[in-house]
């Protein structure tokens, strides 16, 4: 009975390691600090009476600027001109990239060879749940502006 139980404890102490090994390589990497610009997530909310839609509400707002670190996952943002203050875990924000990092970006994406036509497999629904299957060739726009 001993020899179970002892090997269901060691079985126990692998299968922790392995997840606990697990979670710290998804940990990330970007400690923001304070005075750093950031976008940070909302809570988005239908309203049928001025025609605002749930989907289609962007995710993120802000930019916000970080004024304080309260712990290494708690942060306290104010609106750029200071006035509004709040504080977010660091899962719920994301660095705001200004226009000059975007255009790196967009430069260093248009510096990837991609093929002018691509083939693409697009599957129509039909009545009766019938499925028709079609190949497109879609062309590329060959720069980003």
């Amino acid at each position: 009975m001993q020899e179970k139980v002892l090997k269901a404890y060691v079985r126990m102490k692998e299968k922790t390691a392995k997840r606990n090994k697990r979670r710290k390589n998804i940990s990330s990497k970007w400690k923001p600090q304070v005075g750093d610009l950031v976008l940070a997530k909302c809570q988005a909310v239908s309203d049928a009476v001025d025609g605002i839609t749930k989907k289609f509400v962007r995710p993120y707002n802000g930019p916000w600027k970080i004024t304080q670190v309260i712990n290494p996952t708690t942060y306290e943002v104010a609106n750029e001109q200071g006035k509004i203050k709040t504080v977010f875990n660091q899962k719920a924000i994301k660095p705001y990239l200004t226009s000059m990092e975007l255009k790196k970006y967009i430069s260093v994406l248009t510096a990837i060879k991609v093929p002018e036509v691509i083939p693409c497999l697009c599957i129509i629904s039909g009545l009766w749940s019938c499925k028709v299957v079609v190949f497109y060739n879609i062309r590329l726009r060959s720069k980003i502006e």
